[in-house]
């Protein structure tokens, strides 16, 4: 009878320590083969194979303590100066997580709108890429998740030609929204009826992608520091 009693108020305690606990989790999968190649004139499908930037998932998972983004790409997470992985979860217009992430340096940021951190740590196991951050606990129900993978040739200094994927694929500049053949219509509104030769490229139709170019410009200057010593 003691060991009865016993053993339903462990398991009462137990029940009570992960009610306590709260996790937020969310993935995200990509379609292979959807890397697009730009020169600064044209961005089109790229028709060389490009696994290394060809997303297949991200995650995002926050627990109480730590929490946990990861990108998964098509080939290897590729360690070099011309590559840089990118993530980002959105709880709302000021609260999210960021990443970026080239050849062994990564960035992170963590903010509520009002305070954050930029402490994280990056760790690779063949094809995934995953930082960990301390948890600042912002996750919603309606938290969005989007990533973006890019490769470009040796000496443009990214200006020059470029290979790119976003996750999801809506995400894109050249999504068509399912009712065109994704090459946008050229105009640079980038309303993807599908009817141009996207040989313009369209805005970004997510705000949040104009800070790739921030984070980029930081993760730029972080290799030529580590060049210079």
């Amino acid at each position: 009878m003691k060991l009865w009693k016993s053993s339903l108020l462990i398991i009462g305690l137990s029940v009570l320590v992960l009610s306590s606990m709260t996790a937020a989790a969310e993935t995200v999968t990509d379609a292979t083969g959807d890397v697009y190649y730009g020169n600064g004139l044209s961005y089109n499908l790229a028709t060389d194979d490009k696994p290394n930037v060809d997303i297949t998932g991200i995650t995002f998972n926050e627990g109480d303590v730590t929490t946990t983004m990861t990108m998964t790409v098509n080939g290897v997470i590729e360690d070099s100066d011309y590559a840089m992985y990118w993530v980002t979860y959105e709880a709302n217009e000021e609260a999210s997580y960021i990443f970026t992430y080239t050849n062994g340096n990564v960035i992170g940021i963590a903010t509520t709108g009002t305070s954050g951190s930029f402490e994280a740590s990056a760790s690779i196991s063949g094809n995934t890429l995953t930082v960990e951050f301390d948890s600042i606990n912002i996750a919603t129900e309606d938290g969005a998740l989007y990533g973006y993978a890019s490769m470009w040739l040796e000496g443009t200094g990214g200006s020059g030609e470029i290979w790119m994927d976003y996750a999801p694929g809506e995400y894109s500049p050249w999504y068509a929204g399912g009712d065109g053949d994704g090459d946008g219509d050229g105009d640079g509104d980038g309303d993807g009826d599908g009817d141009g030769d996207g040989t313009t490229p369209p805005k970004p139709k997510t705000p949040g992608f104009e800070t790739i170019a921030f984070i980029g410009a930081i993760a730029v200057a972080l290799i030529i520091l580590r060049k210079r010593k």
